[in-house]
C-alpha cells in the first residue's frame, strides 16, 4: 500500500477485537466521550487456546495500512508505553463499540529480534489478550473474530501534494442541508472533511497540520461521526467544474482530488458531474465512429455538431481545472476525428482527380494512334504524362496546392481538347477548299 499519511503522535485508548479487514479498514466512530479519529487494522496472528490468549501486533513500523497511514519505530514505542502508563490494559472492546469486553492485555512488548511468536515483526508492538468470556473465545476459535484493531486520536503529516486521502465515513440522509461554516472549525477537522489541501503554497506545523486557509473542499459534518454530506459533496464537485469562481488545484494533483469526490457520489448511488460528461461525449465518439458509413452527410454534421458543443459546454481550462483534463482529452479526440473527416475526404477528392485525369490522358492516346492530334497535342501529352507521375509522387504532400493544380490541368486537358477539335477541323476545312479550288481549274 502506498505511503500517504505519517503519524507522528498516536494516543491510543482501546484495542478491538474486530472481524475481517474487509469490514475495519476504515474510521469508526462512535457516540461517546471518547472521540478516536484513527484506526488500524491488524490480523490475528496466534492463540494459545489453553489459556485463550490471542496475539497480534497492534502496529508494525513503517508499513502502511488500507488508508495509507504509517508511524515510525519510536512513535508506535512510545504510544505503546503510554497505553500501559494510563492503565489501559482493560479497555479491551470488540467492534469498536467502546464498552470494554470480559477481555485485557495480559502481554504487551515491543519485539525485539528473535522474537519467539513474530520474529520477523522488529520495532512492532504486540500484545497478547487474554479472553476471558467463553463465547468471546469460541469467535475467535471459528474465525468470527479474527483480528485486532487499536483506535486512537493522533497528528499525521500528509505526504504527498496530492488530495487528502478518501475515507469511507457514515452517510448523512441525501436530503441533508449543507450548512458548511469555516469559522466554526479548526484545521485538525478540515484536515478529516476535505479533500485537497494546498501543500505548494502552504507548510504543515510541528504536528502535520496545515493552514485552514490550505483545506479545500469539504464535504463532511464538521461533528464526529463526521457523516458525509451529498450536498457538500455536490458542491465540492461543482467547484471543480468552475462553480462560484472554482477552485484553484493543479492539473498534476486533480485525479486524486477526483477520485476522492467520485467514491462519494458512488456512496449515494450518483456519478460525479465529469463522469457524466466523459460518459457522454464518448457515446457520441463511439456512435460517429461505429455508424459514420452508414449516416448521410446531413446526419454527419449533425453529430459532429452535437459533440463540439457538448465539449464546448464542459468548463474547461478557462475554469482552473488543469491542463490534463478528461474533457480536455475529449477535445482532441473530437478535433482529430474531423481532421481524419478532412483527409479522408480531401484524399478521395485526389483520388477521383488522378483518375479522371488518366482517363483523359488515354483518350489522347487513343485519338493520337487514330491520328487525330497533331504535334501541339503530342507535346502537350508527355507534359500531362509528367504531371501526372509527380502528382502521384507528391498526393500526400501538400494536398491543398495538388488539388489546385489538378483543376488547372483540366482546365488545359478541356482547351487542348478544344484546340485538337478545331485543329482537325481546321484540316477538314482546308482539305474541301483545295478540292473546289482544283475543280475549278479543271
Amino acid at each position: 500500500m502506498e505511503k500517504k499519511r505519517k503519524i507522528t503522535k498516536m494516543h491510543i485508548k482501546y484495542i478491538s477485537l474486530v472481524k475481517s479487514p474487509a469490514n475495519m479498514e476504515q474510521l469508526i466512530l462512535k457516540n461517546t466521550d471518547f472521540k478516536p479519529d484513527f484506526s488500524h487494522y491488524v490480523q490475528l496472528e496466534k492463540k494459545d487456546s489453553k489459556k485463550h490468549i490471542a496475539y497480534g501486533i497492534v502496529y508494525a513500523p513503517d508499513v502502511a495500512d488500507a488508508q495509507g497511514d504509517f508511524a515510525d519505530a519510536d512513535t508506535i514505542r512510545e504510544a505503546a508505553y503510554e497505553f500501559m502508563k494510563n492503565a489501559y490494559n482493560s479497555n479491551v472492546d470488540t467492534f469498536h463499540n467502546f464498552m470494554p469486553a470480559s477481555a485485557f492485555i495480559a502481554e504487551n512488548w515491543i519485539v525485539k529480534e528473535n522474537d519467539a511468536l513474530f520474529p520477523q515483526k522488529k520495532d512492532a508492538w504486540a500484545v497478547g489478550i487474554k479472553i476471558e468470556d467463553p463465547a468471546l473465545w469460541l469467535k475467535c476459535e471459528n474465525g468470527e473474530i479474527n483480528g485486532i484493531s487499536m483506535a486512537g486520536i493522533g497528528n499525521a503529516l500528509m505526504l504527498h501534494k496530492s488530495s487528502i486521502p478518501y475515507k469511507k465515513l457514515p452517510l448523512a440522509p441525501p436530503e441533508t442541508q449543507w450548512n458548511f461554516d469555516e469559522t466554526k472549525t479548526d484545521a485538525k477537522t478540515l484536515a478529516l472533511i476535505c479533500a485537497y489541501v494546498d501543500t505548494d503554497n502552504y507548510n504543515p506545523d510541528e504536528n502535520g497540520l496545515y493552514p485552514k486557509a490550505a483545506y479545500k473542499l469539504p464535504h463532511h459534518e464538521t461533528k464526529p461521526p463526521y457523516r458525509t454530506v451529498l450536498k457538500g459533496v455536490q458542491a465540492a464537485g461543482n467547484s471543480i467544474q468552475g462553480a462560484r469562481g472554482g477552485v484553484n488545484i493543479p492539473g498534476k494533483y486533480l485525479p486524486g482530488v477526483k477520485k476522492h469526490l467520485e467514491e462519494h457520489y458512488h456512496e449515494f448511488g450518483e456519478k460525479a458531474p465529469w463522469e457524466v460528461e466523459k460518459s457522454i461525449i464518448s457515446k457520441f465518439i463511439e456512435i460517429f465512429k461505429k455508424e459514420e458509413k452508414t449516416m448521410d452527410e446531413k446526419m454527419k454534421q449533425e453529430i459532429i455538431e452535437l459533440i463540439k458543443n457538448t465539449v464546448k459546454e464542459a468548463p474547461g481550462k478557462e475554469n482552473k481545472r488543469g491542463e490534463n483534463t478528461d474533457i480536455e482529452e475529449l477535445r482532441k479526440e473530437v478535433e482529430n476525428l474531423k481532421k481524419e473527416k478532412q483527409e479522408a475526404e480531401k484524399a478521395a477528392i485526389l483520388k477521383s482527380n488522378i483518375a479522371d485525369l488518366e482517363s483523359k490522358i488515354e483518350t489522347i492516346k487513343k485519338a493520337k494512334e487514330k491520328g487525330e492530334t497533331d504535334k501541339a497535342v503530342d507535346e502537350s501529352l508527355a507534359i500531362f504524362e509528367k504531371e501526372l507521375e509527380t502528382l502521384k509522387k507528391n498526393k500526400d504532400e501538400n494536398k491543398e496546392d495538388l488539388k489546385k493544380e489538378v483543376l488547372e490541368l483540366k482546365k488545359e486537358i478541356e482547351q487542348i481538347k478544344k484546340n485538337a477539335l478545331n485543329s482537325q477541323q481546321g484540316k477538314e476545312t482546308e482539305e474541301k477548299n483545295d478540292d473546289d479550288w482544283n475543280h475549278e481549274i479543271l
